[in-house]
């Protein structure tokens, strides 16, 4: 369970070890929600791989499971940019950022939010959260390509 909360799938504080401690039908309960959250994700990825963004959008915008998962959250974003609607996906985006500090996808998700105010044509604040992500995972992938997406921000602006 440690590993599927550091990876988003719940934004719940209850921890596993608590579980020990609780009634079975909590526990059960708490199973249950975490089975259905995987299941999600697999139908909803599956649809991405597929791109048949918007059956994997409908899938991931009716279910109440998504607002409380920074996975699921930037499963959704990617099916808007998919789409073709960046200004959703940006919103989908900010929230991730805003709500989900921890998650650790974070740089990931940053760099995507980067390349939509691109597409935008929002130029300064693409730059801006490049710079954000570089500090806070500077040895990243992520990292390096924001590197070079900041010189060529550079170079165009000029």
């Amino acid at each position: 369970l440690t590993e599927l909360q550091l990876r988003g799938v719940l934004n719940y504080s209850e921890q596993p070890e608590s579980l020990l401690t609780t009634s079975a039908a909590t526990r059960d309960t708490y199973l249950d929600l975490l089975k259905a959250v995987a299941k999600l994700r697999e139908d909803a990825e599956q649809d991405y791989r597929d791109r048949n963004f918007a059956a994997a959008a409908a899938k991931l915008e009716n279910s109440p499971l998504t607002t409380q998962n920074a996975d699921l959250l930037f499963l959704f974003a990617q099916c808007q940019i998919g789409l073709g609607d960046n200004v959703r996906a940006a919103e989908l985006i900010e929230k991730i950022l805003d709500e989900f500090p921890a998650f650790e996808g974070r740089t990931r998700v940053r760099l995507t939010y980067g390349l939509v105010l691109e597409d935008a044509g929002k130029y300064e604040r693409a730059i801006a959260e490049y710079r954000k992500l570089i500090e806070e995972a500077p040895d990243s992938v992520e990292a390096q390509t924001a590197r070079t997406r900041i010189q060529q921000l550079d170079q165009l602006t000029r």
